[in-house]
């Protein structure tokens, strides 16, 4: 999906985010740490207690619970 904005900050977060969803959706989750604080904190649909830090196990494990849809 190609999108464009014409003020570049616009542009600039659009581009993070389809990164990030990208990274998330058909990349591979070890390297969603690049775009989480250190000190992040996650509460999570599939887990009993919240996830703290940025460690990139955690969200794999997240990650591999769930299904996307192609193009999403």
């Amino acid at each position: 999906m190609t999108v464009t904005f014409g003020d570049a900050a616009q542009q600039e977060v659009w581009h993070t985010l389809r990164s990030l969803n990208d990274t998330w959706t058909r990349g591979n989750p070890a390297d969603l740490d690049k775009y989480f604080h250190p000190r992040m904190v996650a509460i999570t649909a599939s887990d009993r207690l919240r996830l703290e830090g940025k460690e990139g196990g955690k969200w794999w494990a997240v990650a591999d619970q769930f299904s996307t849809f192609p193009g999403g």
